[in-house]
């Protein structure tokens, strides 16, 4: 539930302020969900053609979903900068590649989950520097920095404790549902400015 309202909001905040960050998290979260009824799907298969197919999808869906988060986040980053210092906007499909790079290592277990790995984390971590100086310089971005900090928690859980599956979407969904209902806190305020 918490992917379709992110997917609302991001889509809502889109053709609201016509920015292209909030449709690269739409699409994250349409890419996110369908690889999600992917995994329901695995767990009721019993044919290993559809558990076959359903995990690439789970695969490959995580992999652009990543992707285009990231993308966000450098959209994000280029709007923080005044116009004469912002980088040209094409800049933003450069995390993109990480598709590239996901099929030079598919083939390597190891190397292809700590790539992932390094990939969210890094995710986190510009989430955690974007939103911690927005929150700092004002306070209505306060809700979504708590947002990255609650990613932050469930990073390092899904690093360090990988087998608390349902603590790991709980806290997920409850950082996907913060994150989110900041975006419309902000939008609300400057709505109304």
């Amino acid at each position: 539930m918490a992917i379709i309202f992110a997917g609302a909001v991001s889509l809502y905040l889109h053709r609201k302020t016509d920015r292209l960050k909030f449709l690269a998290l739409f699409l994250a979260s349409l890419t996110f969900l369908f690889a999600e009824f992917a995994a329901i799907f695995s767990y009721v298969s019993n044919y290993e053609t559809g558990l076959l197919i359903s995990q690439q999808i789970i695969q490959w869906g995580r992999i652009y979903s990543l992707a285009l988060v990231l993308s966000s986040l450098l959209l994000f980053v280029r709007e923080s900068k005044p116009e004469f210092s912002q980088f040209p906007l094409f800049y933003a499909v450069f995390p993109l590649g990480i598709v590239f790079s996901y099929l030079l290592v598919i083939d390597t277990i190891l190397v292809k989950y700590w790539l992932i790995d390094v990939y969210m984390g890094g995710a986190v971590a510009t989430a955690l520097l974007i939103y911690g100086i927005y929150a700092y310089r004002n306070s209505i971005y306060i809700t979504s920095f708590s947002g990255s900090v609650i990613f932050l928690i469930t990073y390092l859980i899904y690093l360090f404790i990988p087998d608390q599956i349902i603590l790991i979407y709980i806290l997920l969904a409850l950082s996907i549902l913060t994150t989110f209902s900041g975006y419309l806190v902000v939008d609300k305020t400057y709505a109304t400015s």
